[in-house]
């Protein structure tokens, strides 16, 4: 006979819980004060985040395998070998579009840094895949006035 108590008392305590539980309810009005208040543009100093927007681009230089780097790297058929000679000869604004493969590249140094709506930047081709790896261990050297900003594909 002690079985009905104890289920009766199991009921009766998840009823007590389920009741004692805070109900969470979620706005779904875009109109609603709620979210009017959340939909305000978010404002960034990017001065202080990242180089700004682009203002004055510079050139676009491209790297690909089969390129030399005695050539003016201005287009896929001028194209730089190297992507270390490629990084030497970028200034503030400039683009480097490196090509399809896999490059093996050892100290490579950007010469000089970007500047505010002058971005230094380097980037694979579209649709292409990109591999760069390195066999020396450079130390690491803080250059006062170089801001980095890294950009990288990730799924939740």
């Amino acid at each position: 006979m002690r079985h009905p108590r104890i289920v009766w008392a199991f009921c009766v305590s998840l009823a007590l819980a389920a009741s004692a539980q805070e109900k969470v309810m979620f706005e779904t009005n875009p109109n609603s004060a709620e979210l009017q208040t959340l939909a305000k543009p978010l404002e960034v100093d990017e001065s202080k985040y990242g180089c700004g927007p682009v203002r004055q681009p510079g050139r676009t230089y491209h790297v690909a395998l089969k390129g030399d780097d005695k050539a003016d790297g201005l287009s896929w058929q001028t194209a730089w070998r190297t992507v270390r000679h490629g990084v030497s000869r970028l200034a503030a604004g400039d683009t480097l579009v490196i090509g399809e493969g896999e490059y093996v590249e050892t100290d490579l140094k950007v010469a000089c840094g970007g500047q505010p709506g002058r971005p230094i930047t380097l980037m694979a081709a579209p649709r292409q895949r990109v591999v760069v790896t390195g066999g020396l261990k450079p130390p690491l050297s803080k250059t006062s006035g170089l801001q980095f900003t890294y950009d990288a594909a990730c799924e939740l």
